[in-house]
This record gives structure tokens, C-alpha cells and sequence, in this order.
């Protein structure tokens, strides 16, 4: 049985465009491909060229593997679309992924240009990522919220592009960063995408 979509990167592979691919040990569950996308800041949405939206990154998208594709060994995936929250976008190249070196892969795209915005938000989506994987750990809960004190003190990292306020400070005592961390993500979203008329609505989340 498969449990994890993710697995320790073995080998890296550089494609076009910044698309850097990483292929991870199977674990067994050969069934499909999967791939998760990840974007350079984080926080980037993908969707197929017909528009259709897989989700935010980083994110994994599954492809069947048909009996077909199993005889050639190899499986084309798709090009991917990447929106970034200051507009910029940008398109990966389809990319053939051979399956005698793994079902698990992982690609990366940069953001074509630098951008203030877009790094502040991946800093912010990244770190409303890792509080929803912490849940209810208490003793990965304590850890996060010394390292946001320790960053508050210091004046740098979390600190130093946001102030949280104490609205996140109740938050990491009560166990509810997700929450808190998540009406930032809203707020900040909402302060810098009325000039991206195709970053996704709340209903499209």
C-alpha cells in the first residue's frame, strides 16, 4: 500500500527553462506517476494550458501510467502553467519522465524575474504550509513559535517583511497557527492580486 506521495530525492535532472527535475525512490506503489511541482518562490498556482487549475505550491499531480506506457517505459506529462501573486507567468516545456529510475518525481520552476511580492508571500505560504503539517504536534507547535520569536527579536526572517501582530502570537499559544497564518495569506493576497486578474478567487480555492 502507498502511503506517502513523496519520497527522498535521488537524482537530479536539469530540464529547459529552470525546470529542474529530481527523481525520488519508488516505494513499491508503481501504479501511477507522480510528480509534484514546485515553484521558486513557493506559493505559485499551476494549472494545465487549457486552464484547467491543479492547486498551489508545492503541489502533486498523479498521471496514470497505462499498460502502454509501462512496455515503452517512459510517460509524457504535459505543459505546466505558472502563476506567480505579481502577475509574472511562466510555461515548462512537457517533459518525459523514464520509469526504470522511479514513479516519484519532483520539478521546480523559477519565477522569470525577481519580485519583492511573490518572495513575500512564498515566505508567508511556506510558513502556513509547514503549521498545517505541525497540527496538533506540541512539541513541533513550541518549536515554531520559538523560532517566530527568536526571528521577532532579531528583527529578520518572519518578522522582518510583516508584522504578524498578536494575532499570531495568541494563535501559537492556543495550537491555532494554521488559522491565523491563513487570514494573513488573505490579507496579503487580497492587498497585491488587483492587478492579476488571473490569480484564483476564493471560490476557485
Amino acid at each position: 500500500m502507498c502511503t506517502s506521495l513523496l519520497s527522498p530525492a535521488k537524482h537530479i535532472v536539469r530540464e529547459l527553462f529552470a525546470v529542474v527535475a529530481v527523481i525520488a525512490s519508488a516505494t513499491g506503489c508503481a501504479n501511477n506517476l507522480h510528480v509534484e511541482y514546485v515553484s521558486d518562490p513557493p506559493g505559485a498556482w499551476i494549472s494545465t494550458t487549457s486552464g484547467h487549475k491543479y492547486g498551489q505550491c508545492p503541489f502533486t499531480v498523479i498521471y496514470d501510467v497505462s499498460k502502454e506506457d509501462r512496455e515503452k517505459g517512459y510517460v509524457h506529462t504535459p505543459k505546466i502553467d505558472w502563476l506567480w501573486l505579481d502577475c509574472q507567468k511562466s510555461r515548462s516545456n512537457p517533459i518525459t519522465f523514464e520509469l526504470k529510475r522511479g514513479y516519484y518525481w519532483t520539478v521546480t520552476q523559477k519565477i522569470p524575474r525577481e519580485s519583492t511580492t511573490a518572495s513575500e508571500y512564498g515566505q508567508l505560504y511556506s510558513e502556513y504550509r509547514k503549521a498545517v503539517d505541525i497540527g496538533s504536534d506540541a512539541a513541533a507547535r513550541m518549536k515554531f513559535k520559538a523560532d517566530y520569536n527568536l526571528a521577532s527579536a532579531t528583527g529578520g526572517g518572519r518578522a522582518g517583511y510583516m508584522n504578524w501582530g498578536p494575532d499570531l502570537a495568541q494563535a501559537l499559544s492556543a495550537g491555532r497557527t494554521s488559522d491565523a497564518l491563513k487570514r494573513h495569506l488573505r490579507a496579503f493576497e487580497a492587498q497585491h492580486q488587483g492587478s492579476c486578474a488571473d490569480w484564483p478567487t476564493l471560490n476557485e480555492k
